[in-house]
This record gives structure tokens, C-alpha cells and sequence, in this order.
């Protein structure tokens, strides 16, 4: 909704297609590298998983215009580092804008380095209704640890 707001076009790549009422006008990608190609922002929202790590690669990252703007506010593992650094560094893409890194609290510094990256301090969930849903969380935690119910989302 918010990219829509800006007019932008939404394509998306998933493991599954949405439905259509989720979809509000997207178009499906069932590949990935057929996908990149037509993007001018690609961001990122996926669990980190054996088949999301270093989804973006040289080889992925090569399929991007040079206009292109990575946004990662999912998991660090998804991008390759040193892929993501040559691109922005050479001009392959335009930029990117990162929440979430690899060996999280531990920045790669060449990308402080870069006037192209945008760091941020893993704050992407940092919004009123996200951060509402986690105290709500932790409420029911505590009562149905002292009504002896099971836990709703178990830290261990």
C-alpha cells in the first residue's frame, strides 16, 4: 500500500502465488531472475532459510538495472556482502538501503564507506503498530505463564 501510494507498479517473487485479494494488483514472478530485471526497488522480506541465503548474489545482483535500489529490513543472510559491495562501489546499482547485516551486531565497514548505502540500526520494526503487537505479545506470555496455559511464543 505504501509503494502504491507513490504510484509505483508492484511485481513480487514468492515460493507460492497470492491470492488475489492479497495480491491488490501485483503481478507474479515465479522466478526470481526473470523478475529482477523489471525492478527499480527491490525489497526484500523473507524469512533466513538454507534457500534464502545470499539470495542476492553477483549473479542476481547482475540481473538488476543500474538504477536499482536494494532495500533489506529482513535478515542479513539473505544478501552476499562482497557481491553487494562490488555492485554499489562500481556503480552496478544505484544504491541500497540496509537494516538487517550479516554477523548482526557487527557491520562490514566497507559499506559505512560507501555514499550510496544507507545504514540503519535494525530498526525496521520500529513502528507504533508493530511495537503494540509486541507488548501485546509479552502480556499474554506473562498471563498464561502464571495461568499455567501454554506459551504463545516461547523464548528458549
Amino acid at each position: 500500500q505504501s509503494a502504491k501510494a507513490f504510484g509505483m507498479k508492484i511485481i513480487y517473487y514468492n515460493r507460492n502465488k497470492l491470492s488475489e485479494d492479497l495480491e491488490d494488483g501485483a503481478k507474479y514472478y515465479s522466478d526470481l531472475n526473470s523478475m529482477l530485471p523489471e525492478c527499480d526497488f527491490v525489497s526484500i522480506h523473507t524469512p533466513a532459510t538454507p534457500d534464502t541465503k545470499n539470495i542476492l548474489n553477483a549473479s542476481t545482483i547482475g540481473l538488476l538495472p543500474n538504477h536499482a535500489v536494494v532495500i533489506n529490513t529482513s535478515r542479513g543472510s539473505t544478501i552476499d556482502d562482497d557481491a553487494l559491495i562490488d555492485a554499489l562501489q562500481n556503480k552496478k546499482i544505484y544504491g541500497a538501503g540496509l537494516d538487517v547485516f550479516n554477523n548482526e551486531p557487527n557491520l562490514d565497514s566497507r559499506y559505512t564507506k560507501l555514499d550510496n548505502c544507507f545504514v540503519l540500526p535494525h530498526i525496521g520494526s520500529a513502528t507504533h503498530e508493530t511495537r503494540l503487537a509486541m507488548s501485546m505479545m509479552a502480556v499474554n506470555n506473562i498471563y498464561c505463564f502464571f495461568n499455567n496455559k501454554p506459551l504463545i511464543s516461547e523464548v528458549v
